[in-house]
């Protein structure tokens, strides 16, 4: 399932927005327009961003997926997400996990 105008606010846990998604411990994912409203009045999160687009699976595809690591994860990062440039951040993730994304191909095909 992909939804192009579905949006979404990313944030720091220093504010509560009611009705959100708990990332980690400090992180929150909210679609209330509540949270919206307080962030263009300067009164919400200290740090946040604006997330348009979502992209679903089917049951169990994701968890498909990670079991035959076709996904690389990390932990999320509050610096990377608000303080580090948008074409920055995956290289700054995997550096700050020890993962050298040079030894990965962007080439994909089936063998």
């Amino acid at each position: 399932v992909v939804e192009m105008e579905a949006g979404f606010i990313l944030y720091s846990s220093d504010f509560e927005a009611g009705k959100s998604l708990k990332v980690t411990p400090d992180i929150y994912l909210s679609r209330e327009a509540k949270l919206l409203e307080k962030i263009s009045k300067g009164e919400g999160p200290k740090d946040y961003m604006f997330l348009l687009g979502y992209a679903g699976w089917g049951p169990g595809q994701l968890e498909t997926e990670l079991m035959d690591n076709s996904w690389l994860t990390v932990p999320g990062d509050m610096h990377v997400l608000f303080n580090t440039p948008d074409e920055l951040k995956w290289k700054q993730a995997a550096r700050r996990y020890g993962i050298n994304i040079s030894i990965f191909s962007s080439i994909v095909g089936n063998a």
